[in-house]
């Protein structure tokens, strides 16, 4: 997040694609866990339905 707003911040005005990376150095092999980040939620498909739809906006300044 911090390399995207320095993005925006140096006058781009799109965000940058970001990967990210996990460096895993456990006991067990290979990576016992999911890699899809959706999976760390309970309900996977509200997490979808929600996360994968444009943001909610509330513009305060309207007020």
């Amino acid at each position: 997040m911090v390399a995207m707003q320095k993005h925006l911040d140096s006058g781009n005005k799109t965000l940058p694609l970001v990967f990210a990376v996990l460096f895993y150095m456990g006991k067990k092999n290979p990576y016992p866990h999911s890699t899809h980040w959706l999976d760390c939620f309970e309900d996977r498909g509200l997490e979808e339905r929600i996360y994968t739809q444009p943001f909610r906006l509330a513009d305060v300044t309207t007020l």
